[in-house]
C-alpha cells in the first residue's frame, strides 16, 4: 500500500474523517468498527508519523503522496509500486514519483519517522490480522 489507502494523500487530518473501510488495518485502534486484528493498534504513532512526513514533503516541495511513492520505488529490492489514479493528472502526478530522487539523508529521515511503527507491525506484514491468524505465511 504505498500511499495506504490514500491516508498519505493529505485528504484527511484524523482517524475520524478516514473512511470506516479504510480504517480497519492494525494502524487502527482495535474498538474501531469492523476491525478484526485485535491489536491495540498504533493511531498515536500514525499520524505523529504522517505529520512528520507531511513535514518532510513540503522540505522537498512534493505532494505527500509523491513523497510516499518515491520513498517507496527508492527501497532496495523494490523494482516497482501498484498505484491507482482516480484522473489523469493523479497519474502523471503518481508517474512523476518514480524519477524523484530524494538522496540519502531524506530516505534516512523517512526511515527513523516510520522506524517506531515498523517497530509495532514487526514481522507481521498482514495490515488486517494479528500474526496468530495472518494470512501471510
Amino acid at each position: 500500500m504505498p500511499v495506504l489507502q490514500g491516508i498519505l494523500s493529505d485528504r484527511w487530518n484524523s482517524a475520524e474523517e478516514i473512511p470506516q473501510a479504510r480504517r480497519r488495518t492494525r494502524h487502527f485502534l482495535a474498538e474501531r468498527e469492523a476491525v478484526r486484528h485485535g491489536e491495540p493498534g498504533c493511531e498515536s504513532l500514525l499520524f505523529q508519523a504522517l505529520k512528520e512526513i507531511r513535514d518532510v514533503a513540503k522540505e522537498v516541495t512534493v505532494s505527500t503522496a509523491t513523497l510516499a511513492l518515491a520513498w517507496v520505488i527508492a527501497q532496495p529490492g523494490i523494482a516497482s509500486a501498484i498505484v491507482g489514479a482516480r484522473d489523469p493528472a493523479q497519474l502523471r502526478k503518481n508517474v512523476s514519483a518514480a524519477t524523484l530522487n530524494l538522496g540519502d539523508a531524506t530516505l534516512d529521515k523517512l526511515d527513523q519517522i516510520t522506524r517506531p511503527m515498523k517497530e509495532y507491525f514487526g514481522m507481521n506484514a498482514d495490515m488486517w490480522m494479528p500474526a496468530a491468524h495472518s494470512r501471510i505465511r
